[in-house]
C-alpha cells in the first residue's frame, strides 16, 4: 500500500510539526480506527512527547491500494476522541 500526503496534509504537519514517521506508523499500526465515510477514517495513534501523552489523529480516505492522508493533528484530549476504554 503507498501513501499520499494532500498538500494540505502536509501543510498541517509542517506548521504542527508532526513527523512523516510518526504519521506512517500510525497509518501502518494504528491503535484504533473510526470510520468518518465512505471510505474516509480517523486513524488514531497514543504517543508520548515532552513526558506527556498524545492522541495524532489521520483523517485518511482509502483508495484501492493507496492511502491518501487528508489532514493530520495532534490532540492532548485523548478521552474526547477515544472511543472504548482506554
Amino acid at each position: 500500500m503507498s501513501i499520499r500526503y494532500t498538500y494540505h496534509a502536509q501543510k498541517q504537519m509542517l506548521e504542527r510539526g508532526i513527523s512523516k514517521a510518526l504519521v506512517d506508523e500510525t497509518i501502518v499500526n494504528p491503535d484504533q480506527m473510526v470510520s468518518q465515510a465512505e471510505g474516509i477514517f480517523i486513524l488514531q495513534k497514543i504517543y508520548r512527547e515532552r513526558e506527556k501523552d498524545y492522541l495524532l489523529r489521520v483523517a485518511v480516505k482509502f483508495e484501492a491500494d493507496i492511502s491518501v492522508v487528508l489532514t493530520v493533528y495532534r490532540t492532548s484530549k485523548i478521552r474526547k476522541y477515544w472511543r472504548g476504554d482506554r
